[in-house]
């Protein structure tokens, strides 16, 4: 519908983890020899979601940064920009600590684009899409709140997840998918630890 893809943007800024140096409780994330940040943790979620549009990803450029002073490793802010193999290219903004929260997914094609945005991290409220044939874009209304007990989608992965966990059951994301996840966010550390572009080998360790 939207053709092969040649750009896609993903950008999300909310109040997080250490918002102005709130949330602090001790735990796995303040912990100086286990705290990961923003770019290992959360940045997972991006990496998935373009590699299912668009395929795994060759290069990976990145600088993150943070602003807390009692974890010097936690980032909380990263800005990533990347070639997948199929030659587009892709750029993610994410910000733990941004006092308007807006987010928005952005896939651009070879016949049209669609974008995703709302208010918040993983807070969407508006799916926008135009292809080559139509006249002008359609816009179309939704509550996807990642409120897992209120929103209309992710709280049916909450729901699948536990019950895997409570029953037993094998869970419906495969292993590949985290470690894949954890490869790209490796990369983009390194990359912004040695200001190089990282080439992310097509299946391995980076």
């Amino acid at each position: 519908m939207f053709g092969d893809p040649v750009n896609i943007a993903f950008s999300r800024l909310s109040p997080g983890f250490g918002f102005h140096a709130k949330n602090m409780a001790a735990s796995w994330r303040t912990d100086p020899n286990l705290a990961c940040g923003m770019t290992i943790e959360s940045v997972s979620h991006d990496w998935k979601l373009i590699t299912a549009m668009a395929g795994s990803f060759e290069t990976i450029s990145c600088n993150c940064t943070g602003t807390l002073e009692s974890v010097p490793r936690f980032d909380n802010h990263t800005s990533i920009s990347a070639r997948l193999r199929c030659g587009a290219i892709a750029t993610i903004a994410a910000s733990w600590a941004c006092d308007i929260p807006a987010c928005s997914r952005a896939y651009i094609g070879t016949k049209g684009s669609i974008f995703l945005t709302g208010e918040g991290m993983f807070e969407f409220t508006d799916l926008t899409w135009k292809t080559e044939d139509m006249p002008y874009a359609e816009t179309l209304r939704f509550n996807d709140s990642y409120d897992h007990a209120t929103g209309d989608v992710i709280f049916y992965a909450h729901r699948s997840f536990q019950d895997s966990l409570k029953n037993n059951k094998p869970i419906e994301t495969p292993l590949s998918d985290g470690i894949s996840a954890l490869a790209y966010s490796l990369a983009a550390k390194k990359s912004s630890e040695e200001q190089i572009t990282v080439h992310v080998p097509e299946w391995g360790t980076v």
